[in-house]
């Protein structure tokens, strides 16, 4: 990730709404981008990006270090996990791993359910969840549901506030 424009900078170019989480030109940019107007676009993984000086960012980021005046230590995760939501309290600071604990499951998922897939030879369902770095089975059972009971059980202690919500159901 590029390092983010100094505070000076990003406090020239743009006003922030903690409230609503618009991100507005505070200066007239040459050609485009008049005072007051959305500073942002949304890319095609739904992310919420800006121009600084010719470079691109993610807005979340830049948001980060307009409110705290500093570049986040890890990643800036959407508590919600809507990628365009920049609103201050649906932001935080989170690493990596915990960042990808509420991630929604991928479109390729089948069973309705994030950690859950079938054993095509018995039918059952199995729960697997990636742990301290590495990938453990959770154990069987004979509905999605419970399997996803299973994943539950392990993950809520380990990935606390951090964890998968249920609108991933």
């Amino acid at each position: 990730m590029n390092p983010l424009p100094s505070v000076e900078t990003l406090r020239q170019d743009f006003n922030y709404d903690p409230e609503t989480g618009e991100l507005t030109h505070a200066r007239q940019k040459r050609g485009r981008g008049r005072v007051g107007e959305t500073a942002v676009s949304i890319n095609a993984k739904g992310y919420a990006v800006v121009s600084v000086r010719s470079r691109r960012y993610y807005a979340h980021r830049v948001i980060w270090k307009l409110m705290t005046g500093k570049e986040p230590d890890g990643e800036v995760d959407h508590r919600a996990g809507v990628r365009a939501d920049n609103r201050w309290a649906k932001l935080r600071e989170a690493s990596s791993s915990a960042n990808s604990q509420n991630a929604v499951k991928p479109r390729t998922n089948t069973s309705g359910f994030k950690g859950v897939s079938q054993d095509k030879k018995t039918g059952r369902w199995g729960a697997r969840a990636h742990i301290n770095g590495k990938y453990k089975s959770l154990g069987r059972a004979a509905t999605p549901e419970a399997a996803y009971q299973l994943y539950l059980a392990a993950t809520r202690p380990v990935h606390g506030e951090y964890h998968i919500t249920e609108r991933q159901l």
